[in-house]
Order: structure tokens, then sequence, then C-alpha cells
């Protein structure tokens, strides 16, 4: 009896399922979200664009993963998650440093939930909001409270982020591939640091 039960539940939910992929677009013409689902994966570059990480650190590499969904022809509704990994200068003044023996590479990991425009085919900017939390590699404790503006173990604060891109052909004439410009901003406590990078993502489903 319970095997007899479970196979009409699996035929049941595969019935349903059915149903959404053969209905995508509703009446008012927003998309359901069936299989329409798109993945892109990449990595990142970026520069600090505030005077007080300038002053103490420099390249930052990252890696960045993101799932989306299409409300309408245009507009996309997703969540992006990132790790990025920051270097220390080797020569700074310590003038600027609150506490200058915590003064290290760190890492910042986030979490964003965001909206995307298509201006066309290939063209696309958006924004994201979210969490993140700061890791310094001499001091866990610390996070970002090497900064002045701090008190000393900021480690989580808010994030955003605003983006524009363009995709590319790279395989069988689909648009596999998209390059993107972003500023990132991290902000707690009254005071915020920023970066400046470009995105390189690969485009698992359109």
């Amino acid at each position: 009896m319970k095997y007899a039960f479970g196979l009409y539940f699996l035929v049941l939910l595969t019935g349903r399922v059915d149903c959404f992929s053969q209905n995508p677009v509703n009446p008012t013409g927003i998309i359901l979200p069936s299989k329409h689902i798109s993945l892109d994966a990449g990595f990142n570059v970026s520069l600090p664009a505030h005077d007080d990480l300038m002053r103490t650190h420099t390249l930052g590499l990252g890696i960045t993963a993101r799932a989306m969904v299409p409300i309408s022809k245009r507009w996309n509704i997703g969540i992006r998650a990132e790790f990025d990994h920051r270097f220390a200068k080797k020569n700074y003044p310590d003038s600027v440093l609150k506490f200058t023996n915590k003064h290290s590479n760190y890492s910042m990991m986030s979490l964003k939930p965001g909206v995307q425009f298509n201006f066309r085919p290939r063209y696309f900017a958006g924004l994201g909001a979210g969490m993140a939390y700061v890791m310094l590699q001499n001091d866990s404790k610390t996070g970002f409270g090497f900064v002045e503006e701090f008190d000393g173990s900021t480690q989580i604060g808010y994030s955003m982020e605003i983006y524009a891109g363009k995709k590319f052909n790279y395989w069988h004439g689909r648009k596999n591939l998209a390059l993107s410009i972003y500023w990132l901003f991290f902000y707690a406590e009254r005071h915020g640091e920023s970066a400046v990078g470009l995105r390189s993502s690969y485009l698992f489903s359109r």
C-alpha cells in the first residue's frame, strides 16, 4: 500500500512540474520560475576606492556565484554569494592605523539579493544589497577594526553593489561569458569602505 501511495505522489508531483514547464508565462506577462533559473559563476578583481583602504591595502581577488530568475522580459531577480581576499600593502604609514600589529590581508564573504535590468540581449545592469562578514588574516575577531572609524571589532556589516556589463558569444554562438564593472560598498557604524572591480562570469544556463 505504501508503495502505491508513493507512486501516486510521484506521478502527481511530476504532473505539477510538467504543468509549470508547459506554461512559463501567465496572462499578465510575468514569467513563472519553473525551468528558467539561470546560474553563473566566475572571478573578480578589484582595487580599494576609499582613502582608508587605499593607504593600507591593494589588489583584491575573489570568486562569485549567482542564481537568477526572470520576472519579465527585461527584469531578473536573484541572489549572489561572493568571497573576496584583499592583500595588504608591505609599506604603509603607521599614523593611519589604529591597530598596527593587527594589520594584514583580509577576506570578506557576502550574500546579496539583487535585481538586474537587461537593456538588450547583450547589455545589462543591476544592483544588490545584503550582509557581509569580514575576517582579518592575523586576528579573526578584528574584521575591519583596523580602520580608525570602526570600533576595533567590526566583522559584520551591510554590503551593496552596483554593476553594468555585457555578454559575449563563446560556444556555438551562445552568450556564455559576461564581463562587468562594479562598485562594492561595505557599511557599518556610520562608516563605509568601498572598492571598484572587474568581474568575469560563465553563464551555465539562460
